[in-house]
This record gives C-alpha cells, sequence and structure tokens, in this order.
C-alpha cells in the first residue's frame, strides 16, 4: 500500500488541493504510460470544474481506456435505486460500464484493457452511500486481474473528526452497507480504501493519493471548493450534514423530502400532526438543531402529488449536531405520535430484512423502537462496539488537524491551541498555588502531640464542605451537562493524575454496583495507566501527548462529557485531555481548589473549592482530595438519581440476578409501597422480575403494560411513570 504526497503543501487559508489536482502536479508520474481506466461521476472535478476524465482523456502522458459510473451515473442525472445499462461516451467514444445494473463489479472482460484502475469520487460521509462499495467492489475486481487500484481522495465534506452511530451486523449486509462501520465514520474515501482493503481481505494493490491543504476537522464549506452535488438528492452541504439520520426514513412510509427542494431537511405525510410533532421534537432539547413545521407536496417518490405536513430540520450549530441520534428520535417521536398510522416498509419479495434494518444495519434498532425503549438507551447500546471501532479507525487515518502534510498510517497527533511551555511554572509562580503555600496554622505540626496534630487535621477538614458547598450553583451545571450526555448516550469521563486519578477511577468503578451501570458509562482516565492506580508514576503528569492520546483512544465525542481533575489546575495530562476533548465537541468540566486555573479557564464549567493550604505543604491528598471526592460524589449520585436509578431514596435499578437480588426487590416493595410479602412477591413475578414495574404496578394500580408504557413516557424516572399512569387510569374509567 502506498501513500502519494505533493512535494509543496500550502498553509493555513489556501483551498484544499484534491488528490486528481495532486496527481496534476505529479505530472501524471504515477500513471504515466499506462491504460487508465476511471471510476468516476459528475463530481470528479478539480479547482477549476474541469472533469478529471476529460483532463485524463487530453493528456498525451495517459491512454484512458474506459470509464465506470456508480449509482446515479457517470453524469449524475438518474434518481436513487434505478437499474443504469452500460454505453459509449459520445465526446471520447469511449465505453462508460454501469456498475449499477445487472453488474457492481467489474468483470474480467471490462478490466483487459487496463493497467491501473482509478477512483475519484465524492461520497458524503454515511455508510448508507452506495458509493462506498462501488469502489469496494472495484478493489475487488482489481485484486483478482492483478491491476493497480488507486484512490484520488477528496474530502468528507461532514467532516473527518465526527464519528456516529451503530456498527453494522454482517448478516445485514447489502449495497447500502457492506462492513462493519459507523452510520457516521469520519474518514475520506481514501482512508476508507485503506480500511477495507486491510481489515476485510480485499488484498488489493492500493494507492492513494492525498489531499493538500485539508485538515480533518473542516467541513466541505471550510476547503474553497466548489460543492458539486454528488447525487440528485444531495443538492447542498446542508442535505449532506442531516443525511445521516434522515435517510433512516426511507426504510418507513414517512416522506424523506424527495421530490422537494429540501430533500432530507424536510420529512412528512399526509397523517402527520406537524404541530404536535414539531412541539415533541423541540421538547426533546436535541444539540445543535431545532425544528420548524412546515408543508410540500412531493412531485415524485413517497405521496407524489399529494400535500404533506411535516417537519423541517434545522441546523443550528453544526459541530455539537448529531444526526444518527436526531434521526431515532424523529423515528420515536412519529411512532409515539402516530402508532397507527406509521408503518416500516415491508421486506421485498425475496429478502428477509427490512429496508431499514439494511440501512440501519441490525434488526434491533427497530425493535427497540417497536418496544418504546428510549432513543439514549439504544445509543448506550452500542457505544462498545463503537469504541472498538474507533481503535481500529485510527490506524487508517491519513491526515491531521494540521494542513502540512505527511505520510502517516498511524494515530495522528493533532495539535491544541496550548503553550506547552506555559505549563512550566517558575518557582515564583508554582508557590501562587493554594495547596502549594504553606499553612500558617500548622507550621510546628511535628512539636505537636498526637492529639494535637489530629485535632489540627479535623479543624482543617471541617473546612472542606463550606468550600464544596460555595460551588453548588457550578456543581449543578456540571450535573445537568451529565444528565443531558446520558440522556444522549453519552459517557462520562474522569481525567486525572496522582490522588485525583485515582479518585476519578474510584467513583467510576463504583457506579456500576451502586446503580447497576454499564461498565463504559462512567470510567476512570488515570495518568500512568492502570499501574499508576497502585503506585506512584513518576512524571506521568507531565506527559501531555499521553493526555490527549488517551481522549482518542476512547473516541470521545460531542456526546460525552469529560471531568478534568486537578489540585493545581495545571497539570499537563489534564490540560491536554481537556482540549483534545473540546476539540471533539465534548463538554468539559474542571474540579481544581486552585482560583483561576488553566483547567478551569479551558472548561465549559469550572469547579473551584478553596480549601486553603493543606495541613502539610503540598499533600492535596488531604483537603484537596476530600473537596474532589465529595464534588465526584454529587455529580455521580445527582446524576443517577436524575437518570430514574433512585426512587425515594432507594436504589432501584436492580438487575435480579441471583436469589439474593430478587429478595432484596421484594423488600424495596414492600417498603416503598406497604404491601405485605406475599403482594410483593406475586407483583413482581407478575412484572417480569423487574422491579420498576412492580413499583409503578402497586402505585398506580395498573397492570404491567400500562406500567411499560408510562415508564417508557417518563423515561424511566419512576415517580413521573406513577404519576402518568395514575392520569391515564383516571382518563380510562371517565370514559
Amino acid at each position: 500500500m502506498r501513500l502519494v504526497v505533493a512535494g509543496a503543501f500550502g498553509v493555513e487559508g489556501k483551498r484544499t488541493e484534491v488528490g486528481a489536482e495532486v496527481l496534476l502536479h505529479e505530472s501524471f508520474n504515477f500513471i504515466k504510460g499506462k491504460r487508465v481506466g476511471l471510476v468516476t461521476n459528475q463530481t470528479g472535478v478539480i479547482g477549476n470544474l474541469r472533469h478529471i476524465a476529460d483532463v485524463l482523456y487530453e493528456a498525451p502522458e495517459v491512454k484512458l481506456t474506459a470509464l465506470f459510473g456508480p449509482e446515479h451515473g457517470i453524469r449524475g442525472d438518474v434518481q436513487d435505486a434505478l437499474s443504469i445499462e452500460s454505453y459509449i461516451d459520445e465526446r471520447t467514444g469511449l465505453p462508460v460500464y454501469s456498475l449499477y445494473g445487472e453488474t457492481r463489479k467489474p468483470t474480467a472482460e471490462m478490466l483487459s484493457n487496463i493497467d491501473v484502475l482509478l477512483l475519484d469520487l465524492q461520497d458524503v460521509g454515511a455508510r448508507y452511500y452506495t458509493y462506498l462499495y462501488t469502489m469496494s467492489y472495484a478493489m475487488m475486481a482489481a485484486a483478482e486481474a492483478s491491476i493497480k487500484f488507486v484512490v484520488l481522495d477528496r474530502p468528507n465534506p461532514i467532516n473527518g473528526v465526527s464519528v456516529e452511530g451503530n456498527i453494522l451486523e454482517l448478516r445485514f449486509r447489502s449495497f447500502v452497507g457492506q462492513y462493519p462501520i459507523p452510520v457516521r465514520y469520519g474518514m475520506t474515501i481514501g482512508e476508507l480504501a485503506m480500511l477495507f482493503n486491510g481489515e476485510y481481505g480485499i488484498d488489493a494493490d492500493l494507492t492513494v493519493i492525498k489531499m493538500n491543504n485539508w485538515r480533518r476537522d473542516m467541513w466541505f464549506d471550510d476547503t474553497g471548493l466548489i460543492w458539486v452535488q454528488p447525487s440528485p438528492n444531495i443538492p447542498t452541504l446542508e442535505a449532506a450534514t442531516v443525511y445521516p439520520g434522515t435517510c433512516l426514513l426511507e426504510g418507513t412510509n414517512v416522506s424523506e423530502g424527495r421530490g422537494t427542494t429540501k430533500p432530507f431537511e424536510v420529512f412528512g405525510a399526509p397523517w402527520m400532526d406537524c404541530a404536535k410533532l414539531t412541539a415533541e421534537l423541540a421538547s426533546r432539547d436535541l444539540q445543535g438543531v431545532l425544528f420548524r413545521q412546515a408543508y410540500f407536496i412531493p412531485t415524485f417518490s413517497k405521496y407524489r402529488g399529494e400535500r404533506c405536513c411535516g417537519v423541517q430540520v434545522h441546523v443550528t450549530d453544526r459541530r455539537i449536531f448529531k444526526p444518527f441520534e436526531t434521526g431515532l428520535h424523529i423515528i420515536d417521536a412519529i411512532n409515539r405520535i402516530h402508532p397507527d398510522e406509521f408503518e416500516w416498509i415491508k421486506p421485498k419479495p425475496g429478502s428477509r430484512h427490512y429496508y431499514f434494518d439494511l440501512l440501519v444495519g441490525t434488526d434491533r434498532i427497530r425493535e427497540q423502537l417497536q418496544e418504546g425503549l428510549p432513543v439514549e438507551r439504544i445509543i448506550e447500546g452500542f457505544q462498545d462496539k463503537l469504541s472498538s471501532f474507533m481503535e481500529v479507525r485510527r490506524d487508517y487515518l491519513l491526515y491531521d488537524n494540521r494542513t502540512e502534510g505527511s505520510m502517516k498510517t498511524l494515530p495522528v497527533k493533532e495539535p491544541c491551541s496550548v503553550d506547552i511551555e506555559s505549563l512550566e511554572e517558575t518557582d515564583e509562580e508554582f508557590e501562587k498555588i493554594l495547596t502549594e503555600q504553606r499553612n500558617p496554622r500548622t507550621i510546628d505540626i511535628d512539636r505537636k502531640s498526637i492529639t494535637e496534630i489530629l485535632r489540627v487535621i479535623n479543624a482543617e477538614d471541617k473546612k472542606v464542605p463550606y468550600a464544596v458547598e460555595k460551588e453548588i450553583p457550578n456543581i449543578a451545571r456540571a450535573v445537568k451537562l451529565v444528565v443531558r450526555c446520558f440522556r444522549m448516550g453519552g459517557r462520562l469521563f474522569y481525567v486525572g493524575s496522582g490522588t485525583s486519578g485515582r479518585l476519578g477511577v474510584i467513583d467510576a468503578a463504583e457506579c456500576p454496583p451502586t446503580f447497576s451501570t454499564p461498565q463504559h458509562l462512567v470510567q476512570g482516565i488515570i495518568a500512568g495507566g492502570k499501574e499508576a492506580v497502585w503506585r506512584s508514576i513518576e512524571g506521568a503528569e507531565d506527559d501531555y501527548e499521553d493526555g490527549r492520546r488517551e481522549i482518542i483512544k476512547r473516541g470521545i465525542s460531542a456526546k460525552d462529557v469529560v471531568v478534568g481533575l486537578s489540585a493545581s489546575g495545571r497539570t499537563p495530562f489534564v490540560v491536554a485531555a481537556l482540549l483534545e476533548a473540546k476539540k471533539r465537541g465534548a463538554k468539559t468540566v474542571a474540579v481544581s481548589t486552585t482560583p483561576n486555573s488553566k483547567i478551569g479557564e479551558i472548561a465549559d464549567v469550572a469547579i473551584s473549592p478553596l480549601v486553603g493550604p493543606e495541613v502539610i505543604t503540598g499533600s492535596t491528598r488531604m483537603k484537596a482530595g476530600t473537596a474532589e471526592k465529595l464534588v465526584l460524589n454529587m455529580i455521580s449520585t445527582t446524576s443517577m438519581v436524575k437518570i430514574g436509578k433512585v426512587y425515594s431514596n432507594l436504589m432501584i435499578d436492580l438487575k435480579p440476578v441471583s436469589e439474593k437480588l430478587r429478595s432484596r426487590a421484594r423488600r424495596i416493595i414492600k417498603v416503598l409501597t406497604g404491601v405485605d410479602s406475599k403482594a410483593a412477591y406475586d407483583t413482581f413475578i407478575r412484572a417480569g422480575c423487574n422491579l420498576k414495574i412492580a413499583l409503578v404496578m402497586i402505585e398506580a394500580d395498573v397492570d404491567r403494560d400500562a406500567a411499560v408504557r408510562a415508564l417508557k413516557e417518563s423515561s424511566g424516572i419512576v415517580w413521573k411513570a406513577i404519576e402518568i399512569a395514575r392520569k391515564g387510569k383516571q382518563k380510562l374509567n371517565r370514559t
């Protein structure tokens, strides 16, 4: 596998040069004198909008012998899912082979007059897009024919950082999803070619010709390139931005806006109560997006010629907008409001799978939506596999966040906007840190008796709760971020070194046994790794790059929250981790016992309980550590209460996997409801051994189905579910 990089790279502010232009700069050196086949369409243009096919055809150094077109045709004028025939190109007289008809993989005959097969296609950054699999089939054919395969790289139009969605299950492979990658993969088409080749056994003689002046965080309108719509129903970058989510509507009887001027940005149906749906979606407080009631009449596709009541998706902050998650919320809301009208498109004759399942790459999500499982829980269910993909993905990333090019196939080290030298405090500055100052009350502690030492330590420790109390408004802000993160399917990370890191690890480790959370939901990251939990790893806290790597390794994204812990507020490992997390869109919180700290300046929320100098100067395992522990207790416990892990003051999200736990669940039912042992046991059994369902059944006096519906509507909050169930029963009694 080779990478080709131009000799001179641009500087900040210059237009991105696509792989085709780099090939021209190198005077076709890589393909000079070769017979070339080209897989392309209308997007295969260079900066001046000349098409690469025309450039190659006119170049005396190259012999262009055949053209290959993907879905929508080589000119991009054919609607989706329509078969295309092969033909002779009028201008060049070359054969144009269709790879979206009876043949999707080039045949040996098609490749018989070719030495090198080039691919120049603009994809849209979503797994459903068929151009990706036209590429993979062409790579397979090239490998079988022992000819070279070259990808002329192009930008991921919706950036190369954001990764979102579930991993496709191989039994749902189709031409809208061939490989176990997420819906939004955050890679260029060239990087994907490398991943497909390296991970899935294609084994092509692959070369990727990289772009110049492209960074991972760029959106298409940051590149200076002119947008050429990659397919008929992706006319704009705005459509591409929402496509990873609203494309899911293709698997339902809701119009995804085809046949309108805003495909994928509007959706609806003649039977839809769009005012109610708009209000419901607005109430979900999704990040970076607003919803507006809209009406449209499709000129083709679903509900052609019919007036549809619907919704337009308005992205207000694309950096934090999550299209796939939003798409699931849209379908969930429609299903809840229109359970009788909403339908999944049935499998086609000869197919075992719903089209929605092929799009999403599993049948589990459709079943979970049908069951009414909250979207946040659905997203939570695939985070572990998504994290595993991130580990694989990083080995194939070719670009970092700088415009300077380099040949990289290892994890990139993206620069953070911080001067590392500024972290190296002078002695005078270091002494300004509260925890490094001498405590005047303990100057003579070495001369005190044991009892006197204990009393002075106790007196100093009493200051900690008061210092934490002053920070409750900021702690509340942090809790709101964490609760929102959990409801979005995100994760909570604690990052620290030494005592601070150990406290984060402890709080994370205590969440699963205390609140029955999945292991990945709350995680602790400590400088120096696991060994640092047991013993001091000298220098680990100063490893700036390791702080960044830890964030990258875990695939942290905009749905996550990262809490940086540093008594001094200046630990390089933590500073780097927070900067990297912010770059990836995550919400950040700083916990420090130093005012106006560096991590406090970086974070979205700064919590600074000022406990003063330590009893033993610099021993932050004492008051500073106690303050951090109290803050973490408050953040994690309050967050768990607000997502329904507690009813009254009892932990109720038990998983009754043993008789001991089942017995505890029945005792909780008795304590909370006042029923006797037999009633508690009987209801618990009728509730399917689900404690929450049993509590709602007893407290609201409803059957299991009503209790389940109420819990779904309340997102698992028991007291709300009881109120909902009671109101539902009263309404039923009145009728």
